[in-house]
């Protein structure tokens, strides 16, 4: 876990991994695995992913920000490098 301090608070940041992909949703939905927490939970990318078109599928490192009323949900915020685990 990560913590950032900005001008809105701090925001907690989590390591995961993407189990499933929902591209039918009106924005695409995400269900990640974060190990830390040992719990599964529903994301979607952030604005600065969605207008780089970068691709986030199954199985893909993410960084996932959660929401802090709401520890159910989060934001991928950032595509980590999966170059060593597809070796």
């Amino acid at each position: 876990m990560t913590i950032m301090n900005d001008s809105h608070g701090e925001k907690r940041l989590y390591i995961g991994i993407v189990v499933d992909c929902h591209p039918d949703e009106p924005n695409y939905v995400y269900l990640i695995y974060v190990y830390v927490l040992g719990k599964v939970f529903i994301g979607h990318t952030c604005r600065k992913i969605r207008e780089s078109s970068i691709r986030v599928v199954d199985n893909d490192i993410v960084l996932i920000e959660l929401r802090r009323y709401d520890q159910t949900k989060g934001r991928i915020v950032e595509r980590l490098d999966n170059s060593s685990s597809d070796k």
